[in-house]
């Protein structure tokens, strides 16, 4: 899972692994020690919303939004929690880049999702 955050939005990208996980009932999470360690958590049960506890930002989430993202057509799922109304956060499936990644960055290679019709246009560079 890669997370971004910015002070009104938390986006976390799955890859398909991932989402298998998610349909069968399984938690995923990513977790960066810095100090101490920063965790990030997708939990696939009950309501759909979003948990902040020290170091460890949970998103739950219901069986109807994981069967949205399972399908194909779909690029992800988009919320704001009644907890936490000031954050929008998504989860989006990982998609191939549309355009090439500086080597500098040293980003390992993952598997992606295919992109679903019209992706590219929607998607490229300006």
């Amino acid at each position: 899972m890669k997370a971004r955050w910015a002070s009104g939005s938390l986006r976390l990208r799955i890859t398909p692994t991932e989402l298998e996980s998610l349909i069968r009932g399984e938690a995923i999470q990513e977790s960066l020690g810095l100090v101490g360690s920063w965790n990030i958590r997708i939990e696939p049960n009950g309501e759909t919303r979003l948990v902040a506890h020290r170091e460890r930002v949970t998103v739950k989430l219901s069986p109807k939004d994981i069967q949205q993202l399972a399908q194909p057509a779909s690029e992800g799922v988009y919320f704001t929690s009644a907890e936490i109304p000031t954050v929008a956060y998504f989860i989006e499936k990982d998609f191939p880049c549309v355009h090439p990644r500086p080597p500098e960055t040293r980003d390992p290679e993952t598997e992606t999702f295919a992109p679903p019709p019209g992706f590219k246009n929607r998607h490229r560079p300006r």
